[in-house]
């Protein structure tokens, strides 16, 4: 009975108005900003005839970037570097990396609230292996200061 109810169920009487959808050339952060922009799970794909022609979710999206960022791979690992407010930060960070064999496969700079501008913020590397001792080593050697992640209280 319920099936039946529900095959006479018209999409238009719960889509979203206006419709959403994502045209084929969007990028990941254009997907990224509506999904938060409009709390939603799920976007049609459109071309530019406006066809669907897919569907992308929010876990198309985070899937995506894990494989970007490289999350989950073997031995790696995200280490945070505070701003010390000298030049060329991310390019001492790579080349402290780089001189102890260390491989760093992304630098990522964000900024603290206060804007690019007062000169704080935070830079991730992420690093593949498993000595994160020696990553660690290898930049306070360059003279540069690991953010140490503190551990979360259980949960009750």
């Amino acid at each position: 009975d319920q099936l039946e109810r529900l095959g006479q169920v018209r999409v238009e009487s719960i889509m979203s108005r206006p419709p959403i959808a994502l045209p084929r050339d969007a990028t990941l952060d254009d997907a990224l900003l509506l999904f938060d922009r409009h709390s939603i799970g799920a976007l049609p794909v459109v071309d530019h005839d406006a066809r669907i022609v897919g569907i992308i979710t929010v876990r198309d999206v985070l899937g995506a970037y894990r494989r970007l960022f490289g999350i989950g791979g073997a031995g790696s690992s995200l280490v945070a570097v505070r701003d010390d407010g000298r030049p060329s930060l991310m390019s001492r960070i790579a080349s402290a990396l780089d001189a102890c064999g260390i491989i760093c496969t992304r630098l990522v700079r964000t900024e603290t609230a206060d804007g690019p501008e007062s000169g704080a913020g935070t830079t991730y590397a992420r690093v593949l292996t498993y000595n994160i001792h020696a990553v660690h080593e290898a930049l306070r050697a360059a003279g540069l200061e690991t953010v140490q992640r503190k551990p979360e209280p259980p949960s009750p």
